[in-house]
């Protein structure tokens, strides 16, 4: 029996040190698997931010429409396509610039490149995120005929002390 006892000496000493270098491994392995899923989670991020850029630049050229620069143009390629500089977006979520190309009469292409703000600022290693959007649209001003502010029909009932009149008044 003291022949088995002297063999295991010390063996408490490796296994303490065996588990530890296991336990260690286990951590820095979580660590390192926590750090990617991080740093996945925050690319994603600003790649959503500058595809949201992008598409509310091409919201912004919609809604602020120039017919003289852009409807006078001859369709494309005989035409250069209208450059659209870098402008900040309204939400201060980063800038976009791009081109309107006029492809047919009411047709047109709006080729449009969304950068979020911290790729903006070159504050991202590797430059940062850029979106490129193309967004085909036909622009048809609507044509109303506004010929009075109201208009009634034939059997119009008014009640209390409602009144048409007619006449312009300035109050």
């Amino acid at each position: 029996m003291k022949q088995v006892l002297r063999d295991e000496r010390g063996m408490a000493l490796a296994l303490a040190i065996v588990a530890m270098v296991i336990v260690g491994a286990l951590v820095a392995g979580a660590l390192f698997s926590g750090t990617q899923e991080q740093r996945m989670a925050e690319s994603s991020r600003f790649q959503q931010q500058s595809f949201g850029v992008a598409e509310a630049g091409a919201s912004e050229l919609i809604r602020t429409w120039n017919t003289t620069t852009f409807n006078g143009r001859r369709a494309y390629p005989q035409d250069s396509a209208a450059t659209i500089q870098w402008t900040q977006a309204a939400s201060n979520t980063g800038s976009f610039n791009g081109s309107v190309y006029k492809l047919a009469d009411n047709l047109y292409l709006f080729d449009v490149t969304g950068r979020d703000t911290m790729s903006r600022a070159n504050r991202l290693q590797g430059g940062g995120f850029n979106q490129r959007l193309g967004v085909l649209t036909r622009i048809k001003p609507l044509q109303v005929d506004i010929q009075a502010s109201l208009t009634t029909g034939n059997s119009d009932q008014l009640a209390g002390q409602a009144v048409v009149d007619g006449n312009d008044h300035v109050r």
